[in-house]
């Protein structure tokens, strides 16, 4: 009996961790090993990442990316600051004003806005 009731709290043990990993990750500010877990949900940027891969990304200021790099940056609800979706694209351009182009590498045109810096929150670094 005693062996039944320690199997039964450890399994409850692991799905509240993996229930707050699973919160943090999707809901929240979560870091693996100092890395962000993306799972990638459109065909934009294949055949490079493919849709429904997990990505590792890290956060890095912007005078750390380069044109080519893959990177993260918000898109946020019109007229409000709340984040409507996470764009990964490709750097494609750097303006001269500090802003940047990016692309998809399976989409035929540029992203149609150009992305302030402080919008750009990580590179991804392991696909």
């Amino acid at each position: 009996m005693k062996a039944k009731i320690e199997k039964l709290m450890m399994l409850l043990a692991i799905g509240l961790f993996v229930s707050v990993i699973y919160y943090k990750a999707t809901c929240g500010e979560f870091l693996l090993l100092g890395y962000k877990p993306f799972l990638i949900m459109s065909d934009s940027m294949e055949p490079c990442i493919n849709t429904y891969q997990f990505v590792l990304a890290k956060q890095v200021g912007t005078d750390e990316l380069q044109v080519g790099d893959i990177a993260a940056y918000e898109l946020y609800s019109e007229n409000t600051d709340v984040i409507k979706e996470t764009i990964i694209h490709r750097v494609y351009a750097k303006n001269e004003d500090g802003t940047y182009i990016f692309k998809g590498d399976n989409n035929q045109n540029i992203d149609i806005n150009p992305i302030q810096k402080e919008r750009i929150k990580y590179k991804i670094v392991i696909y």
